[in-house]
């Protein structure tokens, strides 16, 4: 499994979720992930693949 998503799933498995997410310039999509209990907030880049990879397991 990829870096990006092996970060994914630790902070999923820390209570965040991905809230917003956009593509950058450079081909990556940028995930602004929050925790539902304290409201904090991360950010992870992660490839199309991966993201399409994430968007799929919900």
């Amino acid at each position: 499994m990829s870096e990006g998503l092996n970060k994914l799933k630790e902070l999923e498995a820390q209570g965040y979720g991905i809230t917003k997410s956009r593509e950058t310039p450079e081909g990556m999509v940028r995930c602004i992930m929050t925790q539902s209990s304290t409201g904090l907030k991360k950010v992870i880049d992660l490839t199309p693949e991966e993201y399409k990879l994430a968007m799929s397991r919900r």
